[in-house]
C-alpha cells in the first residue's frame, strides 16, 4: 500500500507498483496523485493499494482513497464527478476498469 500524509511527496509501494505496470497504467499514477492533491487541497491521507476481488480469479485493481475533511465536501456528488472526469482525462479510456475511487469524509 501506498500511503502519503500529508501528500506532497509520495513512493509508490512495490506491489502498486507491479499491478501498474501489468496493467500498462504506471505512467499515469505521478500525474493521477498530483491531480488528486490538485483538485483536494485539504486533503490528509492517500492511501493507493492493490484489491484483489474475491469473487473473479486474477481480478484485481488499484483503490485510491483519500481522507478529506467532511466540510470540504459539501458538493460531495460534484467533487466525485470532477475526480472520475480527471482520472479518465490522465488515463486512457480503455484503462479505466483498473481503478477504483473512495472518498472518505474525516472530522
Amino acid at each position: 500500500m501506498t500511503i502519503v500524509s500529508p501528500p506532497t511527496q509520495w513512493t509508490w509501494s512495490p506491489e502498486v507498483l507491479t499491478l501498474a505496470r501489468k496493467q500498462q497504467v504506471e505512467p499515469y499514477l505521478d500525474r493521477l496523485m498530483e491531480a488528486t492533491v490538485e483538485l483536494f487541497p485539504s486533503v490528509r491521507e492517500v492511501r493507493v493499494f492493490v484489491r484483489h476481488d474475491p469473487e473473479i480469479a486474477d481480478l484485481s485493481y488499484l483503490v485510491w482513497e483519500i481522507d478529506v475533511p467532511d466540510h470540504d465536501l459539501e458538493n460531495y456528488s460534484e467533487l466525485c464527478r470532477q475526480w472520475g472526469s480527471l482520472f479518465v482525462e490522465i488515463c486512457p479510456r480503455y484503462r479505466q476498469v483498473d481503478v477504483a475511487q473512495c472518498i472518505i469524509p474525516v472530522k
